[in-house]
């Protein structure tokens, strides 16, 4: 039966609507996948990023949050992400900028990224003010949130900000009043708000030797050793920079406490046994390698470098040269230790060499090789070191031979890089310390007499490595690493690193050794020495001198005492000041008699 109109205009009504209501749907639908598609799609470049992060690679996570922004232009996520990546470029401005801008976008606390873990990461390497940035951010997103305070406190804390510092330690305590290192460090700082400034480098026994002023007393950094420890602690100067362990840990200074193996007392007994004499020197221990004092001539106050500055960089004399470390000069007559313990390890026959007779000169290869005076018949090794005869060791000189000579010149540690021993995992320190050098020599007989003793032109070492030959000696043939950081620690008092005994090279046997020292104390008791001896005291010691007298000589000396225990080792150059025997020595002796009674 055919349909009435009305009942088809209804029927047409209903498709109608059914036609509009599945158009809207679809368009529901498709805006929905839309969306839903977009937050997958953000998620994966928000989890991209996150991954890249991770690696630290960088640019490729920046290029991940930026994709995001490109989609939601205000993600606060990503704007939060990007800030962390600037912090960990180290540009910190721009990190809090785009933290600022991630909240005001709504950022949530969320699980993404980790503020209190990255917070606590740069505590943990002694690097405080990301770490401020980090607690402070987290501190916005959770208030009250104990541990976020105490980082924020221990950060503030380093940075000298105790007054800031002093209120987050407390509001940590409001939350949880169990926080024992909070307590701890909260009397800390009172007291060191009290006393005006916070001590950061110490040395081997706590003494504190340097400290910088808290923010309610203005002033620069003052170091307690002035210029006893000048050019190992150094200086920072808004107008001339930094130097010494102030620059080699820019990074970590002042914040982190510092302890070295630097003998305070040993610092000033070794300034008053140099005198006003120019040079350096250098002790010891030499079981260990622990840099025990360094001293400098002339040195310059580290407390004044601002306002002396003109005065000491138009010395001639150069007092901001570390002598010690980084200056090179001939070795001369302290060599000669070398060549005799390369005659003594390759079992030279030395019959065949002694007696030599000595008469002041001798030519070689067409030149003059010349003696320090005329020793007439020197009959052994050891009489040649007792007086420290030229002629004599240039012929033990020449029965070895230029590539033994090099060899156990290289054994010393000749040509190779000295590095002052510190381990770390988090920390990255490097001091620069000199390479002394000791080249091939030509094949004539000048250049290798020459060499045996100590001189031409390219033959130079440190302080630092005289006094480190001097402590093979005594440690049984063993040259152990030299280091002046005992250990590092950060705000929480957990150790960044650490020195310790470590044996860099065995240049030679244990009896060979004990013989070179045999010889050397015997060099002090009736050789070229005499002005080392200590009466109660064993040294063993060896002269060397260089230069001439019309430019001025230089006067070496290493030795170590008591020679049957050695506790130290010791080198001292004396730059232009007279012989090794007259000056160099007889500082020695000052020293070690100071130290050792």
């Amino acid at each position: 039966m055919p349909l009435s109109f009305t009942s088809r205009r209804r029927q047409d009504r209903r498709k109608r609507r059914l036609i509009t209501v599945s158009l809207i749907l679809l368009v529901l639908l498709s805006a929905a996948a839309y969306l839903y598609g977009s937050r997958i799609r953000v998620s994966l470049h928000m989890n991209k990023g996150r991954a890249y992060y991770q690696q630290r690679h960088f640019d490729q996570a920046l290029l991940e949050f930026n994709r995001v922004l490109e989609m939601s232009t205000n993600q606060p996520q990503a704007i939060d992400a990007i800030g962390l990546i600037y912090l960990s470029q180290g540009d910190l401005v721009r990190a809090e900028i785009k933290y600022e801008q991630a909240l005001k976008h709504g950022l949530k606390s969320n699980r993404r990224f980790n503020h209190v873990k990255v917070g606590n990461g740069y505590l943990a390497r002694g690097i405080y003010a990301p770490a401020e940035l980090e607690f402070r951010h987290v501190l916005d997103l959770t208030p009250r949130d104990p541990g976020a305070q105490l980082g924020h406190a221990l950060s503030l804390h380093a940075l000298g900000r105790l007054t800031e510092a002093i209120e987050a330690y407390r509001k940590s305590l409001d939350l949880n009043s169990d926080l024992k290192l909070a307590q701890e460090k909260l009397n800390q700082a009172r007291q060191e708000l009290e006393r005006g400034f916070i001590y950061y480098i110490h040395d081997r026994h706590g003494t504190p030797l340097a400290r910088y002023p808290v923010a309610r007393r203005a002033g620069r950094r003052y170091y307690s050793l002035a210029q006893y420890a000048a050019h190992l602690i150094g200086y920072v100067s808004e107008q001339h920079g930094s130097a010494g362990l102030e620059r080699a840990l820019a990074t970590y200074l002042p914040g982190n406490q510092v302890t070295l193996t630097l003998d305070a007392r040993w610092q000033r007994l070794a300034d008053q046994a140099m005198g006003w004499r120019k040079g350096a020197l250098v002790a010891l221990d030499p079981k260990t390698g622990e840099i025990l004092a360094l001293i400098n001539h002339p040195s310059f106050n580290p407390n004044r470098i601002d306002q002396d500055w003109k005065r000491i960089t138009g010395n001639k004399n150069q007092p901001l040269k570390n002598r010690a470390l980084e200056g090179l000069f001939k070795p001369g007559s302290i060599f000669k230790l070398i060549t005799s313990a390369a005659a003594l390890e390759t079992d030279l026959d030395l019959v065949h060499i002694f007696p030599v007779n000595c008469t002041g000169a001798v030519r070689y290869s067409g030149r003059t090789f010349w003696c320090w005076r005329r020793h007439g018949q020197i009959d052994s090794l050891q009489a040649a070191l007792d007086t420290s005869c030229n002629l004599a060791m240039a012929e033990v000189g020449f029965a070895l031979g230029p590539d033994r000579l090099y060899e156990y010149s290289n054994k010393f540690g000749f040509g190779a890089p000295i590095t002052c021993s510190f381990k770390s995992e988090v920390l990255d320190l490097s001091f620069p310390v000199a390479t002394s050098m000791a080249p091939m020599v030509n094949d004539n007989r000048y250049d290798l007499a020459n060499r045996s003793c100590g001189l031409g032109e390219d033959i130079a070492m440190s302080p630092l490595h005289a006094a480190m030959l001097a402590a093979a000696i005594a440690n049984q043939g063993k040259m152990m690493a030299p280091f002046f950081i005992k250990e590092i620690k950060n705000i929480r008092g957990q150790i960044l690193g650490h020195g310790e005994p470590s044996i860099l090279r065995t240049p030679v046997r244990p009896e060979t050794a004990r013989l070179i020292k045999l010889y050397m104390i015997d060099t002090v008791q009736h050789g070229i020495g005499k002005k080392a001896a200590i009466p109660g005291i064993t040294v063993a010691g060896k002269t060397g001198t260089t230069g001439d007298s019309r430019h001025g000589l230089n006067g070496w000396f290493i030795c170590f005492a008591p020679a049957e225990n050695p506790r130290v080792a010791l080198a001292v150059y004396a730059e232009k000041e007279g012989t090794g025997m007259d000056i160099a020595a007889p500082i020695a002796r000052r020293f070690i008699e100071s130290v050792l009674k």
